[in-house]
């Protein structure tokens, strides 16, 4: 028996680059099962989010460049960390096969945040158990199912774990050494996400209370030299940004949102974002862990390496809570926990430590389960996250548990109800237990509480991940592949497509999901025109628009991007020049002429077709490559009138002849008109409708108003290829 304990005690003190080896064999085997799991994901399931990331994975291999390029041209975002990480998923091959690839790499790249988790717990507690369980719940908390996205929270997570790790390392064993580990810490992070931008703040300032408590500032300064270089240059180049007009924020494709550290109503939102995280980790973790680091920093323990997480846990805490409650203020009213799960394991370690402390936290508990029940009283997370009507949440995933107190208090005041007293009744009883309870009991059924709580929400989350369809309206695990990336087959990975985004149907929403789906499925779509700037814009949301214009007088293109474009059918704004090689029921691929030019080009119309009222709309009709003289083409044009007018006047007019007629709101009229084209300039074709009605919010409009008024939908416009005999114009 003691040779079996002593050949145990080796095992788990053996170690692989310096990492023990159990410690590796828990990474592979949490990795091991979140791969399986992520394997059956075949679908994306938070748009437009990670199209923006897929995308800038793809240009790495494509552009042969690291830098972050959308549509062709240099974007300003920084979080390139991890598109540059799961590039080589998508070097080669067709996106469904790349997809599950990039998903069985994020279960690897995300668990990896129980290693710094665990060599900071080793630090902190000194003891391997503790280590060993913030490993687990670090990895096995719900957050973990972004394992099965292409979001920045995978590489961010471990990223931001390691800052932790370099910060307190360069806290207690000050050198120039540990000083870089920190400052590339924090850059890591910050190229992983942006958000981290606040952990430059977080460094310095715990840094400073640490020191100043321990009273040792002036040594400090001495130690950390290097951190006062790199601050110093850090001053300098924000001073002069500031000067010449700039804004860190503006660094970030989100920048343009950021609502400033307190706008209106950021002390509500601050209690419910405690109280949201609260809720993800058990309510009394959060609870007790922030009243440890508060007791903990006003006053420090005789052990440094607790004192300097206290400081650091406390700093960063503070300032992500902040940064985030002001940010999600812009967005909507909801708690985005998205970005704040990155405190939970620093949250799950500072309840580790009040268990082993021998002082335990008492009247510090007092603020952080005030904050925490004002925020469930008054800023309960907004149910249509987990009401049931949609699918998981990637904003929320751990909201869905809300339903369980909703239905047991008879809806969100009585949910509010129960977690409040939950709130109050765990932080008596924790009181209570640290009073009449063994230290060491409390210690092990509290520690043990939280390895199987933390799992099993884990696996709820995700057997409701898989237990309905994703955000795309279809199942997660059904594959893509021969079906959404027809273009890449049809043309080759390596080959140039621009789409043109387009009305395919009277929804707004299975619109945009058609061309977000277009291109993320396809990696030759490479640019994205939106005509005139802005119209379909949030198709592919963050992305440049790659603009055009047209002579009109002769319909030639300010610029040619690629030898192929795709466009919709009913397309009523421009038609590129060339032969369609592909229809299906929505688009066309045209292997367009080069340079670029329109058949014809509309003007007069709003975006999605419709003519406004007391307004004639026009179509330009061009000369055809190498045609000389005129000769007689035939356009054909179909319009509908708005549903409940089911008998709407209108007329089309050409030099030649006119057509007055009626439209329904159930079939699209047909007229085929006789126009003689002449060699150059254009054939004008005039629409117009003398009545008009509310149509409904514009289909091409990010933000449309909800009603407008218009005569009639220019459904479709075609010009036959087939060029008649010579005319005169």
């Amino acid at each position: 028996m003691r040779r079996l304990s002593r050949y145990a005690a080796r095992a788990g003190s053996a170690s692989l680059l310096g990492l023990e080896v159990p410690l590796l064999l828990l990474w592979a085997l949490l990795a091991s099962i979140l791969s399986a799991i992520a394997a059956n994901v075949r679908d994306w399931n938070a748009m437009s989010d990670e199209l923006v990331y897929e995308r800038l994975a793809i240009s790495v291999w494509q552009l042969r460049s690291p830098l972050p390029h959308l549509h062709g041209e240099v974007v300003r975002s920084l979080a390139q960390l991890y598109p540059l990480l799961i590039s080589p998923w998508f070097a080669a091959g067709y996106v469904p096969h790349d997809l599950v690839h990039a998903h069985i790499f994020d279960a690897w790249l995300m668990s990896s945040a129980c290693i710094p988790a665990f060599l900071l717990a080793r630090r902190v507690t000194g003891r391997r158990w503790a280590a060993y369980l913030l490993a687990l719940v670090t990895v096995c908390t719900p957050w973990i199912v972004y394992t099965t996205t292409l979001l920045t929270e995978v590489a961010g997570f471990p990223a931001f774990m390691w800052a932790m790790l370099g910060m307190h390392h360069a806290a207690t064993r000050p050198s120039w050494r540990s000083d870089l580990l920190a400052v590339l810490g924090v850059a890591l992070a910050f190229f992983a996400r942006t958000q981290f931008v606040g952990l430059i703040a977080v460094l310095p300032a715990a840094l400073l209370v640490y020191h100043a408590s321990r009273h040792e500032l002036r040594a400090a300064a001495r130690r950390h030299l290097l951190l006062v270089c790199v601050y110093v240059v850090l001053a300098v180049a924000a001073a002069a940004a500031v000067v010449s007009g700039h804004r860190l924020s503006s660094l970030s494709v989100y920048g343009n949102l950021n609502p400033g550290l307190f706008p209106a109503g950021w002390e509500g939102s601050v209690t419910g974002h405690l109280a949201d995280l609260a809720f993800g980790i058990g309510i009394l973790p959060l609870v007790v862990g922030v009243a440890w680091l508060i007791a903990n920093v006003l006053r420090p323990p005789a052990a440094a390496a607790a004192h300097a997480f206290a400081c650091i846990a406390a700093a960063t805490t503070t300032v992500v809570v902040l940064e985030i409650s002001a940010w999600d203020l812009g967005p909507g009213t909801f708690v985005i926990d998205r970005f704040l799960f990155y405190l939970a394991p620093l949250l799950l370690l500072a309840f580790v430590c009040a268990l082993l402390d021998a002082r335990k936290p008492r009247w510090s508990l007092l603020l952080p389960a005030a904050l925490v029940a004002w925020g469930f009283a008054r800023h309960l997370q907004k149910d249509f996250l987990w009401s049931g009507q949609f699918p998981l949440s990637t904003d929320s995933p751990i909201a869905l548990p809300y339903k369980w107190f909703a239905d047991l208090g008879g809806g969100k005041s009585g949910a509010s109800a129960i977690l409040v007293c939950l709130t109050i009744g765990a932080t008596v009883a924790f009181v209570a237990a640290a009073r009449f309870v063994r230290p060491a009991v409390l210690t092990a059924v509290l520690a043990i509480l939280l390895a199987v709580a933390l799992p099993a929400d884990t696996a709820y989350a995700f057997a409701k991940l898989f237990s309905r369809d994703g955000h795309a309206v279809r199942p997660l695990t059904q594959s893509e592949a021969g079906i959404l990336d027809w273009l890449d087959r049809a043309v080759g990975t390596g080959a140039k497509v621009t789409a043109a985004p387009y009305a395919v149907s009277t929804a707004h929403l299975v619109t945009l999901k058609f061309w977000r789906d277009l291109e993320f499925w396809n990696k030759s779509v490479r640019y994205g025109i939106h005509y005139p700037p802005g119209l379909y814009a949030d198709a592919v949301i963050w992305f440049p628009n790659n603009a055009v214009t047209f002579d009109r007088r002769s319909g030639r293109a300010s610029r040619s991007l690629t030898p192929f474009v795709v466009q919709a059918v009913g397309e009523t704004r421009f038609r590129i020049s060339g032969t369609a090689r592909l229809q299906t029921t929505d688009v066309m691929l045209i292997q367009a002429s080069m340079p670029w030019r329109t058949d014809w080009l509309t003007s007069g119309l709003y975006g999605d077709g419709w003519t406004p009222p007391h307004t004639t709309a026009h179509i330009h009709v061009f000369a055809a490559p190498g045609q000389r003289g005129p000769v007689m083409r035939t356009l054909t044009v179909q319009l509908r009138a708005p549903n409940e007018a089911p008998d709407r006047p209108f007329a089309i007019a050409w030099r030649h002849g006119s057509i007055r007629a009626r439209a329904n709101d159930q079939n699209n009229v047909v007229e085929q008109i006789p126009l003689c084209v002449p060699g150059r300039g254009f054939a004008d074709v005039r629409v117009s409708s003398p009545v008009s009605s509310d149509v409904g919010p514009d289909q091409s409009q990010l933000e449309p108003l909800p009603h407008r008024p218009g005569g009639v939908l220019v459904a479709d416009i075609s010009l036959a290829d087939e060029i008649g005999g010579p005319c005169k114009p």
